[in-house]
Formats: structure tokens, sequence, C-alpha cells
């Protein structure tokens, strides 16, 4: 059996299941009929939800990005649970309606009994409602008391948690906010790093998430005011995985990404950069995501000593930035591509700084193995070290061969689909022709 590859392949075998239960329902059967019908869609119907939660329990042991496979697996739903979010999850997409708990129940246990049961899938303990995975405009409090009965209650799936399957992110509500909001989907295996580095990011990682019981073991608050966050500096090269390791902590964290556009929160318009800055960290405050400030140069450079006053208006700038990071009480990572002269009020204020370089022959071999789907074919004859040899890449460029290359492979319709040698050198060929030119580019008119 072969695991889910995609969230399509996932959500149609669902929607596959429902439909029979559906079809089912509505059909009209005379008494003698009943039975023998009811035994052939029971036992159709159990097949399927089988073939389903073993694809699921594979594809998330397997860690393939599936957006609602990766809810299932950070609250660790029980197969039931899996079962009846994903009806509510239809029933949210598709009517674009609530669903009362005792319909929703009633769906899928035919026996009173059972369904007097099954209610505490839906307790205010359970896994679906404590974990925030559903919600209800009604007030569970009420039915409680007694007020009102428990399993009309109607639910949906929580807004925030919809809006993140469908791709929606949080940025404010705002289409020019200068930052926005995303689940990390990759963990920190995905980030190839050498032995010492690896080591140097865990440590960091592991005060991070022990920081408090550190500063309360010593005593560091008593005689400390601020300055309790973490920031880190990431420099190097282009595509060494500056950006996919500040993914990979938010995820280590259980902390969502907040991405920051420094060119966007800087405006031409008096006043309007300091709100900005005033914008986004009234927002970390009270979210708390890991703040990632990519290809922050122009903060972290020297700031002007002459006294224009587009110099002063940039310094000031500058200033109230510095200010809310050093009262800000949680992680931020600035990226930058190239060497910088450090302001030295950002200098003294930066945690840890994590050197990238582009990376040796076994991390680029492990890099190319990485980056290629678990799922797809591979040629015998397809050498991943005669790539990392031949092909002196960042892992950016490694991850734009190896696309093509698959590009390259399902284009073969004639041919069965299998990644072959070709296609990866053909790709990595291509890559470095980009790259060249990319390096020989004059700017101006010719």
């Amino acid at each position: 059996m072969k695991a889910y590859l995609s969230q399509k392949g996932f959500l149609e075998e669902y929607e596959q299941f429902f439909a029979l239960m559906d079809k089912h329902s509505s059909e009209k059967y005379s008494r003698e009929e009943q039975k023998y019908t009811q035994a052939i869609f029971n036992k159709m119907l159990a097949a399927l939800e089988k073939k389903i939660q073993k694809k699921t329990a594979l594809s998330i042991s397997k860690n393939i990005e599936i957006p609602i496979l990766n809810v299932f697996k950070k609250h660790n739903l029980t197969g039931e649970e899996q079962k009846l979010f994903m009806f509510i999850l239809f029933s949210s997409i598709k009517r674009g309606t609530s669903v009362a708990i005792g319909d929703t129940l009633q769906k899928f246990y035919k026996s009173t009994d059972e369904v007097i049961k099954k209610t505490e899938l839906f307790s205010p303990s359970g896994n679906l409602l404590k974990n925030k995975l559903l919600s209800s405009s009604q007030s569970f409090l009420r039915s409680l008391r007694g007020e009102e009965s428990y399993l009309g209650i109607s639910i949906t799936v929580n807004p925030e948690v919809l809006n993140s399957l469908l791709n929606i992110t949080k940025s404010e509500n705002d289409e020019d906010s200068p930052f926005t909001i995303k689940e990390p989907r990759v963990d920190i295996t995905r980030a190839v790093l050498k032995p010492a580095k690896k080591k140097e990011v865990e440590e960091i990682i592991g005060y991070i998430k022990n920081k408090k019981i550190i500063q309360e073991k010593i005593g560091l608050i008593k005689s400390i005011e601020k300055g309790f966050g973490c920031i880190l500096l990431f420099g190097g090269p282009p595509g060494t995985g500056k950006t996919l390791l500040a993914e990979a902590i938010a995820k280590e964290l259980d902390k969502k990404l907040c991405t920051v556009n420094y060119a966007q929160m800087t405006s031409k318009f008096v006043g309007e950069t300091g709100k900005n800055i005033e914008k986004l960290f009234k927002f970390a405050e009270e979210t708390k995501p890991v703040i990632l400030l990519d290809e922050a140069d122009a903060l972290l450079s020297k700031r002007s000593s002459r006294e224009t006053s587009n110099d002063y208006a940039y310094n000031q700038e500058v200033i109230l930035f510095l200010q809310k990071i050093e009262e800000f009480d949680g992680v931020i990572i600035m990226t930058t591509n190239r060497e910088v002269s450090l302001d030295s009020a950002l200098n003294r204020r930066i945690t840890y700084k994590v050197d990238f370089e582009i990376p040796d022959m076994p991390e680029r071999k492990e890099i190319w193995k990485l980056l290629i789907p678990p799922n797809i074919p591979v040629d015998k004859n397809v050498d991943f070290s005669e790539l990392a040899t031949q092909y002196v890449f960042a892992g950016g460029h490694i991850k734009n061969a190896v696309l093509s290359a698959i590009i390259k492979a399902v284009s073969r319709s004639s041919e069965e689909f299998v990644l072959k040698m070709d296609d990866l050198k053909s790709a990595a060929e291509m890559e470095s022709s980009k790259m060249e030119k990319k390096e020989t580019h004059k700017i101006g008119f010719q």
C-alpha cells in the first residue's frame, strides 16, 4: 500500500468515503433488501475507511508534507477523531455550514448507546476542542449547566485552522502588510549541516526551550531588567539554508514563523515606518511567533553619521527597531547574504551568530538525496556521490536542479516514470549555466 503523495489524493479518497455514506442513506430499499444492502455497504465502508487510515498513518510516518496530515500529527488525533474532523471539514467547505454534534455522531454511530458513548469525543477536554481544531458560536457552558442540549450544539472547523489548510496566511488583514505569518512545514531533520554546526544549532534550540527555567534558576530576572529575547544572526551565501533553518527552528519550538520584509517595513512617508514597526511588535507580543528578518542588511549596517533629514529619519527608525528588539522576550532571526559592518548597538544585542557556507561534498550528497521525494522511483544508476562531486551547489541550487529533473522525468509520458541520472545531470548543467550567467551579467545599456 502506497502513502498519500499529496493532499489532493487524500481528499479525493475521503470524498469517495463520504459519497458512499450519502448514497447508502439516500437509497430506497424494501425491508427484504435492507438487511442485505446494509451488510454490503457496511463492508465497503469499513474497507475504504481502513485503507484511508492505513495510508494516512504511512504518510505521517514518512513525514510527507500534507497540511491536513500535519494537523493530525501535531495533535496526535486518533483514527476516529480524524474521521470526525474530516466530516466537519467537508461540511465547512462544501456546504459552508456548521453541523450539530448529535447529527455528526449519528452519521457514524447507529445505536443510541454508541452515540452517548462517543459524545466524549466532543467534550471540552477532548483533542478536537481542547486543541481548538473545532469551534462553535454557541456556549458549551450553557449545555453543561443543563440550559440546552449538548448534542444540539453546532460546530465547525476553527476559522484559523481552516484558513491555514486553505493556505490563507494571516497578515494583519492588510494586503500591504510588511510581514506574513505561516505554520512552519520543515523540521530540523531537513537542515543538512556539518556536525559541529548541527551541535551548535541544537544547543541554541535547547537554550531557547529552557530559557525561562535557566533565568529563574540563576536569578537572572532580578539582576537584569530587559533583553531576555534570543537574537540570532545567520550569515552566508544565497541558497545555503538560512531561511530553511529559521523555519525548522520555529517548528522545533512549536511556534509560527513571522517573516518580515524590511524593505516594505520602511516607508517614504514620514511616521509610517514607525507605525509599521509598532504594528509588528504589538502583533509579536500577542502571538509570540519566531520573527524572521530576511535579508535585513539595511537594519544590520552601521547608521549614517551624516546629518541630512533623510539620514536622521533613518537613524531614528533603526533606534526604534533596536529598542523594540531589546524589549521583545522572544526569538528573532536575522539573515544576510553578504558581509556587513554591524551597527554596534545591534551587535551587542545578538545572542548567537551562525555562519553558513557552501556545503562540502558529503553534505551536498545528503541534500541531493533528501530533496528527492520518497515516493518517486529512482533509477539504480543514479550516483549521488558523482552529482555532489561534479556540481558545487548550495542547497537552493540543488533544489532547483531536482525540480527540473522531476519535470523532465514526468514529461516522458511514453515511458514509465523513473528519475534517471541523465535527468539529474541535465538539470544540474542547466542550473550551473544559470549561475554562470548571473555572475557575468553586466548591468547597463548594451
